[in-house]
């Protein structure tokens, strides 16, 4: 069920939705495949990164140390980056741009131009899927908005309820978790 924040509008089209700040957009199904080789080739660009050892001086053995800070640190950043290009595959093929309200500044209004350079660092892109796919990660779609639409997008696209609860810790707004070592509190039963 949609949150408040992203409702259906009265035409009762559950993929047609109006985020918090008045954009209204229209979602679709993207392509399970494409899913797949967008993480591939994510994971080809940003290899997950290797679990440190520890020496254990009592035990006089090394052992894995998934609780290494800087190990979780680049866990998590490796997570955001498969689930953005994930993210901008979904945008690029699923998402239409019905509306956008006076004041929110479209994907080639200056104010948006002038945020990407100035925030993001970036170059507005020169082709106008680019340019969609920008300005929806990062200027469209309000932080309220963006788990709720992200869960329905990938949802459309068909992946598996209980994989999506796995999947909405690697989201880029989701603060994540800890990098899973395997040994899931074992003890605890």
């Amino acid at each position: 069920m949609p949150s408040p924040k992203t409702t259906p509008l009265p035409n009762n089209d559950p993929n047609r939705i109006e985020l918090s700040n008045g954009v209204v957009l229209k979602i679709k199904a993207g392509s399970r495949n494409a899913i797949s080789y967008a993480g591939r080739n994510a994971q080809k660009d940003h290899p997950q990164p290797e679990i440190p050892m520890v020496f254990i001086k009592d035990q006089e053995r090394s052992e894995p140390n998934a609780d290494d800070p800087d190990y979780i640190q680049a866990f998590n950043i490796w997570q955001i980056e498969i689930s953005a290009r994930i993210m901008d595959v979904l945008y690029a093929q699923a998402v239409i741009v019905e509306t956008i309200p006076d004041g929110v500044g479209g994907p080639d209004s200056i104010e948006f131009k002038d945020f990407l350079e100035l925030a993001m660092g970036e170059q507005l892109r020169a082709s106008e899927m680019g340019r969609l796919v920008q300005w929806l990660r990062y200027w469209a779609i309000p932080d309220g908005d963006r788990l709720d639409l992200q869960r329905r997008l990938l949802q459309l696209a068909g992946v598996p309820l209980e994989d999506l609860k796995e999947v909405e810790t690697t989201f880029p707004d989701n603060t994540g978790g800890k990098p899973d070592n395997g040994s899931a509190d074992k003890q605890s039963g």
